[in-house]
């Protein structure tokens, strides 16, 4: 392909079903899809370009003429095949270079550099904004440490700004994520291990090696649910006891008791990790606090310790030995060693 070059000052892009395009108002792209905005209403996930060189309300396939800030220098490249192929969902996001003459979404598990980010689609060529548009490459000195407020925050992340290897702290609960661009792990049950984004593909994977897993339970938790699934690729080891976070007290039912277990053999039995054979009650759950618990039947030794290994798709449960309670919530604490395989 001879090299094409061209400049833009204005861009056709498609305007959102309902979004009403005002001349002379601000215009945007939704970094998630793609799609021009007028930013009437709060997103995390709009970029500003221009402003809108004519008035529209958008059906979800009509485009509308934008007039740039500034003058957007671009070239044009081949476009790579299905399911790697950039499409209208990756403007204004960043692409990667496949050869000389083509630029891919995927970055073949962090091996590409950035080719720029995709300013317009035409006809089969994609045209790029190269060098100093691009934030720089993934490798050594690029990785960073940020903040971010909770695990919702964390998966809002738009595509445009994770690359493989990125960490975050998440203040809520101090915990630590780096970005897989690779991974598709499912997410496990309480978002303690796997995290996936709201929008793109890879996986947010919990980068502590020590981690006191904090796995919901309620009173109408039922018998033998599962509170966290092991996610692929990785292996949980005791580290410490399990105890109860108890947030509302547990009560009500008839002698209600609840604990814990796994589905791995021989830590089955309702109770084995924690509550013991007859479970945890409104004695030791009734009122809001950390509480030890009963230590379960399979715990009392180094030996029992020593021997459960959680692996891939292995469950750990929650357990209504007997009754149920009416009322109480909170989390049953496991603390564990995280490696992967």
């Amino acid at each position: 392909m001879r090299a094409r070059y061209k400049t833009f000052k204005t861009i056709q892009v498609i305007l959102a079903t309902s979004e009403v395009a005002v001349k002379g108002n601000l215009a945007a792209i939704d970094t998630s899809d793609g799609l021009a905005y007028s930013c009437a209403t709060e997103s995390t996930t709009l970029m500003p370009i221009g402003r809108f060189a004519e008035a529209l309300t958008g059906d979800g396939s009509a485009t509308v003429l934008i007039d740039l800030f500034d003058e957007v220098s671009a070239h044009a490249f081949v476009n790579d095949t299905a399911p790697n192929n950039v499409s209208i969902a990756n403007l204004w996001s960043e692409v990667y270079i496949k050869n000389q003459t083509t630029v891919s979404t995927s970055s073949n598990s962090n091996a590409r550099s950035k080719a720029g980010r995709v300013i317009a689609i035409e006809n089969s060529l994609i045209y790029i904004q190269a060098g100093f548009a691009v934030t720089g490459p993934s490798g050594l000195g690029a990785n960073w440490s940020s903040g971010v407020a909770d695990k919702a925050a964390l998966s809002a992340i738009v595509a445009a700004a994770r690359f493989t290897g990125m960490e975050v702290l998440v203040q809520a609960d101090g915990s630590k994520w780096r970005f897989d661009a690779s991974s598709s792990a499912g997410e496990d049950e309480g978002q303690e291990l796997v995290i996936a984004p709201d929008a793109g593909t890879g996986r947010w994977i919990a980068n502590d090696k020590f981690k006191i897993l904090k796995l919901p339970i309620a009173y109408d938790t039922s018998d033998g649910d599962a509170i966290l699934t092991v996610p692929a690729d990785m292996v949980l080891r005791l580290a410490a006891f399990p105890y109860w976070e108890v947030t509302t007290g547990f009560t009500g039912g008839s002698s209600s008791a609840i604990g814990v277990s796994t589905s791995v053999t021989g830590y089955e039995t309702g109770g084995d990790l924690l509550g013991g054979a007859s479970g945890d009650v409104t004695a030791t759950l009734g009122t809001a606090g950390i509480k030890a618990g009963t230590l379960g039947g399979e715990l009392d030794d180094h030996v029992g310790l020593q021997a459960l290994a959680l692996v891939e798709d292995d469950e750990i449960q929650f357990d209504a030995i007997t009754s149920a309670f009416t009322a109480g919530a909170g989390f049953a604490c496991i603390p564990v060693a995280i490696a992967t395989v």
